[in-house]
């Protein structure tokens, strides 16, 4: 008879050599405390924001708030309950969200938070994956020399004194052996003002608030911001730590839009990619591909894993769209206009990437 460590390792080497399968056995997830009182109560309640065009910004004309955010949690709701409009929108300031979130006053804050190591080791909480990335960028003329790293030797940039990253401007320019000068200004409606009228050569912020002060000065076409970035600041969702199978079923939600998008799935399209009446295993993951198959099949699924149903991101994929559908839907068209960049699929230069449906 084997002794027990003998006989790990035996199986151990024989899963390494391709000579034995081993089958994790799945079990259905029980229902943790935040996702039971979702249930109970019939709806997400969903921390956003109200003031920031494309992400969270409530209309005066309509009362209705309305985003790239308030998508991720009409998916949220989606995925749990069925229905996109089953969530009810809590707006705050990122403090105020981060303290009802750790009171339990809402379930999920969508809100521009930038996922740092001080920020992830605030008690109670806990990160979700990125679902956009920004980083301090550059807002420059569009007739004037500094249009790319190479030719940015001798610029000045203007910059608001509250700026948390000069540290990382100043050794970026250092880095790449660049000569620049940094006129500082109390604000960043003054640091914009001083750029417009000719004092800067270059404007260096968020790549997202970059675009909406190109948008909000005269003749914004006469402007431009670049695509790339020197810092790292992915927005992410933020839930409260110790209930696992909700920071899953958030995480997988991000991970599943994106998958979508990854495997060409759409709001226009997922009902033809469902299984046909009486179509076997073969002939559909023939049609869809494996893919596609287990992020949208009741029987090929995966949703149980997360107590969810099996094929929950059918309906996600059906009422909010893939990660490009949420994308153009709110930040590429609109008041926001802002081109993908690092909000691409990795497979375009981007950094927007999933780990496998399987």
């Amino acid at each position: 008879m084997f002794k027990p460590v003998l006989l790990c390792i035996l199986i151990v080497t024989l899963c390494l050599m391709g000579g034995l399968t081993v089958v994790l056995a799945q079990t259905q997830s029980e229902t943790g405390p935040t996702l039971s009182a979702i249930l109970a109560r019939g709806e997400v309640n969903c921390g956003l924001n109200q003031d920031l065009p494309g992400f969270g910004y409530l209309d005066p004309n309509t009362g209705e708030v309305k985003g790239f955010d308030v998508d991720f949690c009409r998916a949220l709701a989606a995925a749990v309950l069925g229905d996109a409009s089953a969530m009810n929108p809590n707006l705050y300031t990122t403090e105020d969200g981060l303290a009802a979130l750790q009171t339990g006053e809402i379930d999920v804050l969508f809100h521009n938070v930038v996922w740092t190591l001080s920020e992830d080791t605030v008690p109670q909480i806990a990160y979700g994956p990125p679902n956009f990335y920004n980083g301090q960028s550059f807002m420059t003329r569009r007739d004037s020399l500094f249009q790319s790293w190479d030719v940015m030797d001798g610029v000045t940039i203007c910059q608001s004194e509250d700026s948390t990253t000069t540290a990382e401007l100043d050794y970026e320019m250092t880095r790449r052996g660049l000569f620049y000068q940094i006129d500082s200004f109390p604000t960043s409606e003054q640091a914009l003002q001083a750029f417009v009228q000719g004092q800067c050569d270059a404007m260096s912020d968020g790549r997202m608030e970059l675009e909406l002060m190109r948008q909000s000065v005269a003749s914004p076409e006469s402007y431009q911001v670049w695509d790339e970035i020197y810092t790292r600041e992915p927005f992410a969702p933020v839930v409260r730590y110790g209930d696992d199978q909700w920071n899953n079923i958030v995480t997988w939600t991000v991970f599943g839009v994106i998958t979508a998008e990854i495997e060409g799935v759409t709001s226009a399209n997922v009902d033809d990619l469902l299984r046909a009446a009486g179509e076997g295993d073969a002939d559909y993951l023939a049609r869809v591909g494996p893919g596609t198959a287990r992020l949208l099949d009741p029987t090929l699924g995966l949703g149980e894993r997360l107590g969810l149903a099996n094929n929950f991101m059918a309906q996600v994929i059906r009422e909010a769209g893939s990660y490009g559908e949420i994308y153009d839907r709110n930040l590429s068209s609109g008041r926001l206009a802002l081109s993908p960049g690092p909000n691409a699929l990795w497979l375009n230069g981007g950094l927007v990437y999933a780990p496998s449906w399987r």
